[in-house]
């Protein structure tokens, strides 16, 4: 499951998800309060993008996982890991990513 590391991998993620909310990498289930997320290294910071002020809340004591809210502007929420949403898998590339231009050509090498 991909974790973005930054705000224009969020919205990238964002964009896949094509208006569905979906899984963010991302949990406090070891130690409620501090959040780990997938490829981050131990000791280094984290990129988040809660829903401030009110996320992460933790609430009833049960929201260790994290999700992007499409309808919260690609914010994130913290909500229980055992209910039903889409995920983004990441892969690392097998070679050059490329994107295409409208006409379907070849544009710029932009892996993210």
């Amino acid at each position: 499951m991909a974790a973005p590391h930054s705000d224009q991998e969020n919205d990238f993620l964002a964009s896949l998800a094509q208006g569905s909310d979906i899984w963010v990498a991302c949990t406090d289930r070891r130690q409620e309060g501090e959040w780990e997320c997938e490829g981050s290294q131990d000791g280094q910071e984290i990129y988040t993008n809660w829903r401030k002020p009110v996320e992460p809340n933790n609430h009833g004591g049960v929201e260790h996982c994290a999700m992007l809210r499409k309808v919260a502007m690609n914010k994130w929420n913290d909500v229980r890991c055992g209910i039903e949403l889409e995920a983004v898998c990441k892969q690392k590339p097998l070679g050059s990513c490329f994107t295409t231009n409208n006409e379907g050509r070849l544009d710029v090498d932009s892996c993210l």
